[in-house]
């Protein structure tokens, strides 16, 4: 049993110390300033000439050509919705023809505003574009095979419905919501197993914020595992893109005082007024909760008996609305469950990181306490710093 134990800790130390590696995509963003900045004349040949062709695809992905503006939205009658199976604890839908797989993933545009809902469908065309021109290089994300559009009309409103088509890999089998995998206990093979888990989802973050968006719904209901049949584990993919948005685009302060929802919430994103427009740290933040999860193998929201959500015994002490607790202590929690339990369950490193990701935000942290140090123009070079400080 030791030696199988030791194995198991072995494999997950030499994980950790490829996360760097795995994890870093740093360079594509250098790469995103070196396209913004170096894009005429000879200096553009110059640069083009220094890099590797693999980056050529790389970089067109983030920035596609005019000619990916292809014809985006498909005929509705390709895609039979009400066929589509439910995806347990998860607003995605998983839809079979013949041998293609699909992930169905809707949001809707309540506005009626048509500069919001110009922007909502200007924004959606950009993300299924991006995602069509992504190749699964191992980022976590789904290439998008198109958009379904339709309007409808709900309590006298009219409302855009978009569905984000997602195509699968033939080698990926039996979507699951990582809430179901969490509640149900059903852990991966190994420690190093968590680890990539965690890995592809941190990944999956970060191109989405390459690609210039912000999720702003991370959780584990909007991450699905699938089995590799080819090498026999559980890859991660990131979905739920019911509330994403252009960085830096129009923001409606709206935030949420419904608790579960405010468990992946920064402190000051927390209530119906947050303090602070939605920004990529907040998505970072998120990401931090989620890694919590993950290392812990353990879910913090439980289904009662009649389906009411209820905290797990690790946190309902420490919710605003246990009397006892508040958005800040929870927080805190969260960092204390990173530092003292994490360690001992999947590694110093691994804690380190989640850790990390919950206090990015902090005054005091002594990685991310000076904010001038991640203020730049287009953003990109916060994403490079923030990166090496993950190292």
């Amino acid at each position: 049993m030791y030696a199988f134990k030791k194995k198991s800790i072995d494999e997950s130390i030499s994980e950790l110390e490829k996360w760097q590696s795995t994890f870093d995509i740093s360079w594509l963003l250098i790469l995103k300033v070196a396209n913004q900045t170096l894009a005429t004349g000879d200096q553009m040949i110059a640069t083009q000439e220094r890099l590797p062709n693999v980056t050529e695809g790389l970089i067109s992905q983030s920035h596609p050509k005019p000619e990916a503006d292809r014809a985006v939205f498909l005929r509705p009658d390709g895609i039979d919705m009400s066929t589509a199976s439910l995806i347990t604890f998860c607003e995605a839908r998983h839809f079979t023809k013949g041998s293609e797989s699909l992930i169905l993933d809707s949001l809707t545009c309540s506005s009626t505003s048509k500069i919001s809902r110009s922007l909502v469908v200007k924004d959606v065309k950009s993300l299924a574009q991006k995602l069509y021109a992504h190749q699964d290089p191992g980022y976590g994300l789904f290439k998008c095979k198109g958009v379904l559009k339709r309007d409808t009309r709900d309590q006298n409103e009219d409302q855009l419905n978009f569905t984000l088509v997602f195509k699968v890999p033939r080698y990926l089998l039996e979507p699951r919501s990582m809430r179901k995998m969490l509640l149900r206990a059903e852990c991966p093979n190994s420690l190093s197993e968590v680890v990539r888990i965690g890995q592809e989802l941190a990944k999956a973050v970060s191109y989405i914020h390459l690609l210039d968006f912000v999720h702003k719904k991370i959780c584990p209901e909007s991450i699905l595992l699938l089995r590799h049949i080819e090498k026999d584990y559980l890859a991660a993919y990131l979905v739920g893109f019911q509330k994403f948005r252009k960085d830096g685009g129009m923001t409606s302060l709206l935030g949420s005082s419904d608790w579960p929802q405010m468990l992946y919430c920064h402190p000051k994103r927390y209530g119906q007024r947050p303090e602070d427009a939605y920004i990529m740290q907040h998505d970072i933040y998120s990401l931090g909760v989620c890694l919590l999860e993950i290392g812990l193998w353990e879910s913090l929201v439980r289904y009662g008996e009649s389906g009411q959500l209820v905290p797990s015994q690790l946190i309902k002490d420490y919710l605003p609305s246990s009397g006892m607790g508040s958005i800040e202590s929870l927080k805190q929690h969260l960092v204390m469950l990173a530092r003292t339990r994490l360690p001992r369950r999947i590694g110093s490193k691994y804690a380190e990181i989640v850790e990390t990701c919950l206090t990015c935000l902090d005054d005091g942290n002594a990685d991310f306490g000076d904010e001038s140090e991640f203020l730049d123009a287009d953003g990109v070079l916060v994403g490079v710093r923030y990166i090496e400080k993950l190292r």
